[in-house]
Order: C-alpha cells, then sequence, then structure tokens
C-alpha cells in the first residue's frame, strides 16, 4: 500500500454524476410544474376581459338611451346609471389593463371621463354622441378588447 496519493489524479466522475442528477432533477420539476399548472395567461384575464366587454355594452347603450334621455327625465337617469356601470366596469380592470398597456388605458380611461362627464352635464346628444364614438374606439384600442 502506498502512502502518499499522486497529485492530479483527482476522481471527476463523482461531481459529475451530481451534477447530471441535478439536471435532470431539475427539468423533471418544471416539466412537472408545466403540467399541473392550471392558470394560464388568457384564464387569468378572462376577467378583465369581460368588464371591457361590459363598458363596450354600456358604450353602446347610452347611443341608444342618451338622446332620448335629453328629453324624458326616466330615460336620463337610465343613461346616467349606464354611464356609472361603464366607468365602474372599467375601474375593475384598470389595474390589469395598466399592466399590460398603460397608454392605451390612460386613453380609455380619458375618453370614458369624458362621456361621463358629458353625461352627467346633459350635454346635447350629438357631443354624447361623438364623444362615445371616441371613447369606444380608445377601448376597442385595448389588449383584451373583444
Amino acid at each position: 500500500m502506498s502512502l502518499y496519493r499522486e497529485p492530479g489524479r483527482r476522481r471527476v466522475w463523482p461531481a459529475a454524476v451530481a451534477a447530471g442528477v441535478l439536471l435532470l432533477a431539475l427539468g423533471a420539476g418544471f416539466a412537472l410544474g408545466r403540467a399541473t399548472s392550471d392558470t394560464s395567461l388568457a384564464n387569468s384575464l378572462e376577467p378583465t376581459g369581460r368588464r371591457v366587454d361590459e363598458v363596450l355594452a354600456a358604450l353602446e347603450q347610452l347611443t341608444i338611451e342618451y338622446p332620448q334621455g335629453a328629453e324624458a327625465a326616466s330615460e336620463y337617469q337610465g343613461a346616467s346609471a349606464t354611464a356609472e356601470r361603464m366607468q365602474r366596469a372599467f375601474g375593475d380592470a384598470r389595474g390589469d389593463l395598466l399592466l399590460l398597456d398603460a397608454e392605451a388605458t390612460r386613453t380609455a380611461e380619458t375618453a370614458l371621463d369624458e362621456v361621463a362627464s358629458l353625461v352627467e352635464s346633459r350635454a346635447r346628444a350629438t357631443e354624447v354622441e361623438a364623444a362615445v364614438g371616441r371613447a369606444e374606439t380608445a377601448v376597442r384600442a385595448l389588449p383584451t378588447a373583444g
């Protein structure tokens, strides 16, 4: 039996085996995590898309209700409630929309605020209709708009 070891005769294979096992474990963990994940980006954004659809529906409803609302108080109350519903739906989706496209979200928010302000001040139907058109264009430019 030798009392000394030769320098430079280190065994590399245990470290290589350990590195290989580590890589396999990481790969298996990643694959398993991807396979069991039930949340996709599309699923996560579905509620936001529904809110944006609500905003578009409210804008369409305003084009019907508001011209009649200028003549009848009960129709104006309906148009006012629709404008409030529109802003509430946009407010619920705003946080996600800012993450997706901050500039388009701010543009849509400004356009929707203008519509709500015109409805509240009982502006002429033609002014509201033009503002609704601009708001609809801005909302349709949002990433989750259908």
